[in-house]
């Protein structure tokens, strides 16, 4: 049996190098073996990037309002006003407010928030957020939280002729004075105005804030 002769390492790099330069350009000029295959590459990689550029984008389906929403679409966007404040067991108080409502496509649902600050210095006062769930039959579930710890969970109904919305606290929680809250929404000339009364467990249901709110 003949014996297997093993290359030597000097005829390995010089069959390589052979190898490196068999290869040829356009103009038959010999080239490097991996000059080539980089050039190769970019040549795939340019096919495959003018044949994305040419393929066209997907669609995408414009946002569609919720028919439960519809009737409250008056609402989405940004307001921003100034407020006043009371109660039989505080000083009166101003503020400035800025309210906020979106709207999910194609979601049965408005979310909420609101940020009130001091008008002589912007230091922040209160902050509340939640969402609003309109029924077709004219009714209205919303829940908001506030930044003082307490929740509401409050149902109501609204009128889409006349842009109101009333609401009643069905639940106030982890309050330990705060028995029921009461809020009225409208549209008076262009401007969204909402007053909320509050009853305490000593204090029957009185005004407690009011303001007119601008869009912005």
């Amino acid at each position: 049996m003949t014996a297997l002769k093993v290359p030597s390492f000097e005829e390995i790099v010089h069959i390589t190098r052979k190898q490196e330069v068999t290869t040829y350009n356009n103009n038959n000029t010999i080239i490097p073996f991996r000059i080539a295959q980089s050039q190769k590459h970019s040549k795939n990689t340019k096919k495959r990037m003018d044949a994305k550029a040419e393929s066209p984008a997907p669609e995408v389906s414009a946002a569609v309002i919720h028919p439960a929403v519809a009737p409250l679409s008056f609402l989405l966007g940004t307001w921003r006003g100034q407020g006043e404040g009371g109660f039989p067991t505080i000083h009166s108080f101003s503020y400035g407010e800025e309210l906020h409502f979106s709207h999910s496509p194609n979601k049965p649902v408005i979310g909420y928030s609101q940020k009130t600050w001091k008008l002589s210095s912007g230091e922040p006062m209160h902050a509340e957020s939640g969402y609003w769930r309109p029924k077709p039959d004219g009714t209205i579930e919303v829940v908001i939280a506030q930044s003082t710890g307490l929740v509401e969970v409050q149902k109501g109904t609204y009128s889409a002729e006349e842009n109101v919305i009333q609401l009643q606290s069905e639940i106030v929680g982890n309050a330990s004075k705060v028995k029921e809250i009461r809020r009225c929404f409208q549209m008076v000339d262009g401007k969204l105005c909402y007053d909320i009364q509050m009853a305490t467990n000593t204090i029957t249901l009185q005004p407690h804030l009011k303001a007119a709110l601008k869009k912005l």
